[in-house]
C-alpha cells in the first residue's frame, strides 16, 4: 500500500511539473503545426537561414546536388519487407506526399525492381481534403494480404488507422477505422 500512495505522489508530482514546465515555455504556441501563426514563424526564419546560407558561394552546387539526390530515381528510401514483397514510400518532385509501392524480393534484388503501386497519398489528399502523412503499416501475417495503416493529417502526432487490402490496392469497405 505504501508503494502504492509513493507512486500516485511522484505520478502527480511529475504531471505538476509538466504542466509548469509547458507554461514556462514561451515558443509552447509553435506546438501546434496547423497554427497560421506558427507556420508564418517557421516561414520567416526558413526565409532568413537561406539567405544566411546563400551568402556562401558553395551554396548552389550543394543545394542543386543535394536535389539530384532527392529527385533521383535510384534513390530507395527506407524499406520493409513482408512476405514475398519489400515495400517502400517514394517521394518526389511530383508525388510530395508519397507513393506507397512493393515489389518482389526477386525483382528487388534484380537491380531493376518492377514497382507496383499500392496509394498515391497525393491523390488521397486531394479527394478527401486532408494533406495525409504516411506514418507506416503493420500487416496481418502470414498471409499479408491486409494491413493497418497509420495516417496523419499534416503530420501531426494524432493518427488515423484504416485497414487496407493490399491485393485491391483498396481500403477494405466498412473495416477497420
Amino acid at each position: 500500500m505504501k508503494r502504492m500512495i509513493l507512486l500516485i505522489e511522484i505520478l502527480l508530482l511529475w504531471s505538476n511539473y509538466a504542466i509548469n514546465q509547458e507554461a514556462d515555455d514561451p515558443y509552447h504556441w509553435l506546438d501546434e503545426v496547423n497554427n497560421e501563426a506558427a507556420l508564418e514563424w517557421v516561414r520567416s526564419h526558413t526565409a532568413n537561414t537561406i539567405s544566411a546560407f546563400k551568402t556562401n558561394p558553395a551554396f548552389d552546387a550543394i543545394y542543386n546536388k543535394n536535389l539530384e539526390i532527392y529527385n533521383s530515381e535510384k534513390r530507395i528510401g527506407d524499406l520493409s519487407i513482408h512476405g514475398d514483397y519489400i515495400y517502400n514510400l517514394l517521394k518526389d518532385e511530383t508525388h510530395e506526399l508519397g507513393i506507397w509501392r512493393r515489389t518482389l524480393l526477386t525483382s528487388f534484388v534484380s537491380g531493376m525492381p518492377q514497382w507496383d503501386l499500392l496509394l498515391d497519398f497525393d491523390n488521397l489528399a486531394k479527394s478527401e481534403g486532408k494533406n495525409w502523412v504516411f506514418r507506416g503499416a503493420t500487416f496481418l501475417s502470414p498471409a499479408y494480404t491486409s494491413c493497418m495503416i497509420r495516417l496523419s493529417d499534416r503530420g501531426s502526432d494524432a493518427a488515423e488507422i484504416r485497414e487496407f487490402n493490399v491485393g485491391h490496392k483498396t481500403f477494405v469497405r466498412d473495416g477497420f477505422v
